[in-house]
C-alpha cells in the first residue's frame, strides 16, 4: 500500500500500476484535486439607526462552499440559508451571528460574531469579536471606533 501526503492545495495527476499474481494492471492516470480546509468568514454593513437592517456577506475561504447556515441571536430570532442575506435585529442590544459553511465534501466551519447594532453611522467590520463603548446603549454614537479582533473559528 501507497500512499502520499500533499502539503498544498492544487489539481495532481497520479499514475497509478498493480502487480499481483495475475499480472499487472495499469497504469491508469487519475486527477487528484485537493483543496484548502473551509475557513468560514463574513463581514457586514448596518444600514442605519434603525430597524436595525444589516446585510452579510460571506467571505469565506479555502475549499469551495457549497452549502450556508446562518443564525442571527437564536434559531427562533432568525436564520437563513442564503449566501449572502440580510437581517433585520428587533433593537439595540447583543446579538450573536453564527455562520456555519459546508464544503462539497461535508466538511464544516464556524464563524460567530457578537453584534450590537449601533444607534448611528454606517459599520462594516470583518467576522469579529465586537467590543462597543461601555455606555453605548445610552449615548449618541457620533464619532468613534469599533474595535475588531479575529474570531476563533471551530473545524
Amino acid at each position: 500500500m501507497a500512499s502520499h501526503v500533499y502539503t498544498s492545495a492544487g489539481s495532481y495527476t497520479v499514475t497509478i500500476s498493480a502487480t499481483g499474481p495475475g499480472g499487472t494492471a495499469g497504469p491508469i492516470l487519475l486527477t487528484v484535486n485537493v483543496y484548502d480546509p473551509i475557513n468560514a468568514d463574513f463581514s457586514w454593513l448596518q444600514g442605519g439607526p434603525g430597524p436595525f437592517d444589516v446585510q452579510f456577506t460571506d467571505t469565506s475561504t479555502g475549499a469551495p462552499a457549497v452549502a450556508w447556515s446562518w443564525t442571527f441571536g437564536s434559531p427562533t430570532l432568525g436564520t437563513s440559508a442564503q449566501r449572502h442575506p440580510a437581517f433585520t435585529f428587533p433593537g439595540a442590544a447583543s446579538y450573536q451571528v453564527r455562520l456555519v459553511v459546508t464544503d462539497g465534501m461535508g466538511r464544516q466551519n464556524i464563524g460567530l460574531i457578537d453584534h450590537r447594532p449601533p444607534p448611528g453611522p454606517e459599520v462594516s467590520c470583518p467576522v469579529t469579536t465586537l467590543h462597543s463603548p461601555p455606555s453605548f446603549a445610552s449615548s449618541p454614537f457620533s464619532s468613534g471606533s469599533w474595535a475588531c479582533q479575529p474570531a476563533a473559528l471551530a473545524s
